[in-house]
């Protein structure tokens, strides 16, 4: 897409997800809900353990505070909840961001099959089957959504790092938002880049090259997961609708080059 700004290639992806409501088949969100049911369980026990975690190291750290023991009473208060305010946010960052990734892991086979059959109806072919092609495909899915996590997750506290700049502050949260539907857009697209035949390599290179794109793909995602606690459930029947916009996307692409 040349000559087109950010924020145009963005609305493109917008519109692509907003199109592909509906197109998704039943027995898709019907193998979601089954996972659903056992993830459930699962993520409210890990969630309470890592919270409960959480709160006892904050207490013992808050105990031991060294460098606010030789402060002002007051000033050592404000010290120590500006300091347990910080880890609980970044904390509560990297909660986010593993529960993303865990959704995309663990419905991947599903969105695979979503983009395979979204790439024949539009005449593509190709693509292999079996365990050991499932295998592969799962391999890869962890692997670019892991490192894409890492990145993601550095990026988005350099964010968080900015919102205590004065002006640069107020914008803060939308970069952090849109670095995250970033890549999320990647994760959602490399279903379709695969069935491209692009390796790993060259579907980053046309992800840098549509970055609007990516950021439009996976912002619904990223929304919906700032949603308490109900988020990554709702995450869920949200990842197959932006497989499909971002495989109608790819294909339209691929074939323009």
């Amino acid at each position: 897409m040349k000559n087109v700004s950010l924020l145009e290639q963005m609305l493109v992806g917008l519109r692509g997800v907003i199109s592909s409501v509906g197109k998704v088949s039943t027995r898709i969100y019907i193998m979601i809900f089954i996972c659903l049911i056992v993830y459930i369980p699962i993520s409210v026990g890990g969630t309470i353990y890592f919270l409960h975690t959480l709160y006892d190291w904050l207490s013992t750290l808050s105990a031991e505070w060294s460098w606010t023991q030789h402060l002002p009473e007051w000033a050592s208060k404000i010290g120590s909840n500006v300091s347990k305010f910080i880890i609980c946010v970044v904390s509560l960052v990297f909660l986010s961001i593993i529960g993303g990734c865990i959704i995309l892991i663990v419905i991947s086979p599903l969105l695979g099959k979503v983009a395979e059959k979204m790439w024949k109806n539009k005449g593509g072919n190709g693509f292999k089957s079996g365990a050991k092609a499932n295998v592969i495909n799962l391999r890869r899915t962890i692997v670019i959504t892991l490192r894409t996590a890492i990145t993601q997750a550095a990026l988005t506290i350099f964010a968080f790092g900015l919102s205590f700049v004065p002006v640069v502050g107020f914008v803060a949260p939308f970069i952090s938002l849109a670095i995250n539907s970033y890549f999320y857009g990647i994760s959602f697209s490399d279903y379709a880049l695969e069935l491209a035949g692009r390796d790993y390599k060259t579907s980053l290179l046309f992800c840098k090259s549509n970055k609007g794109i990516m950021v439009g793909l996976g912002l619904p995602f990223a929304i919906v997961l700032l949603i308490p606690f109900l988020g990554q459930y709702v995450g869920l029947f949200l990842a197959p609708i932006a497989v499909s916009a971002s495989t109608d996307i790819v294909w339209d692409k691929v074939h323009e080059e």
